[in-house]
This record gives C-alpha cells, structure tokens and sequence, in this order.
C-alpha cells in the first residue's frame, strides 16, 4: 500500500511540471514606418517579445534582436500579413509553453521592423522599429500585455483609432532605430582614428 501511495505521490509531482500550451492571437493596425504618411509593407517583421524577469526590455542591436539581454526572449517573429483586410494589419495565432524563466504575468512587448523580414537572422543597424505594451485590457482584448495562464487561449490587439481602436497612429509609427552598442562605436571610431592617421602618414 506504501508503494502505491508513494508511486502515486510521484505521479502528481511529475504532472504538475507538466505544462500545457498558451495560445495568444496576436492581432492588429495600424503599423506605419517612419511616419504615418507610409504602412510598413507586406511581410515586415514583428515580434512578439518578453521580460522574464522585470518590465524593462532592451533595445535591439545589430548583434541581437533584445540586445545582448539575459532576461528578454522572442517568442515568435512573424510578417506583417494585411490579415484584417487593410495595409499595415495583421493577425497572428502564437503558441508556446511555460517553464524555464517564462511564466505568467512576465511582460509582453509587440516590435516591429518595417525595413526588415523573417530573413533577416539579426537586425541591421540603422534600421527603424517601434514597439508597444500597455498595462491594461484594451481594444477588444481578453488579457493586457502580460504571459497568460499555463493553457489559456486569449486574444491580445494592438488597434489605433484609425483601425476603431484607442492606441493614437502615432503609437504605430516606427520612431526608433537600431543602433550599435557603446563598446562598437568606440571600435569604429578607434579604426576611423587609425585610417586617418595611416593615410597622413602616407602622404607626408
């Protein structure tokens, strides 16, 4: 009887390290380039993204697309795929599981690149992207901008007032741009320095 208890005992431990899938359908609009004059085009990358451990999510380098971060993931990269029937929408169905350092209530972040596609294996720099969260529920979505429960299926949207939202278009605008780390810089201008004064010593 003890073992039985016992095998049953580790049954229930080992279930419950077990973790089902969350699916978010991840939709919305608008999504501009560098103004709302243009929509990024067809196929444009976004990314879901998140902070395992706070809200802070480090800006993209040409090195990493969360910059070199111990605690910020992607969860899915996809393209802008005009789902909703318009420029610059999309609509995407996300499915991933629990465990390690990713769990509910971690921080969620929408990114998107309208000069890059799923091609591009890290960003480039110059390159512009915008990213949204927002603490509450919101145009038509279950959840906020946080890692649902474990086997939840939930809906999360970002939708400006253009699309019949609340977000302004400027908050779809890709207002940023990726740019080298500090230490790069310096190594470039270091190089330029040393370009400079090789071709002065040439020409003396």
């Amino acid at each position: 009887m003890k073992k039985l208890l016992l095998l049953g005992l580790a049954l229930v431990s080992s279930a419950t390290l077990v973790h089902a899938t969350v699916t978010i359908n991840l939709a919305g609009g608008n999504i501009y380039g560098t103004s709302t004059a243009t929509f990024a085009p067809l196929g444009s990358l976004l990314q879901l993204v998140v902070s395992t451990t706070d809200s802070v999510f480090t800006a993209p380098t040409p090195e990493s697309y969360t910059g070199g971060s111990l605690d910020d993931m992607v969860i899915m990269s996809f393209a802008l795929n005009q789902a909703l029937g318009s420029p610059g929408t999309f609509a995407q169905a996300i499915v991933f599981a629990l465990g390690g350092n990713l769990n509910p209530g971690d921080s969620l972040l929408l990114r998107w690149f309208p000069t890059l596609t799923l091609a591009n294996t890290t960003p480039v720099a110059g390159a512009p992207y915008g990213q949204f969260r927002v603490d509450i529920i919101e145009n038509f979505s279950t959840i906020a901008w946080f890692v649902p429960a474990d086997g939840s299926i939930n809906d999360l949207n970002f939708v400006t007032m253009a699309q019949g939202g609340t977000r302004p278009e400027s908050d779809g605008v890709a207002n940023m741009v990726v740019v080298p780390e500090p230490s790069t810089v310096a190594l470039l201008g270091l190089s330029v320095v040393g370009l400079a004064a090789y071709s002065r010593r040439r020409k003396t």
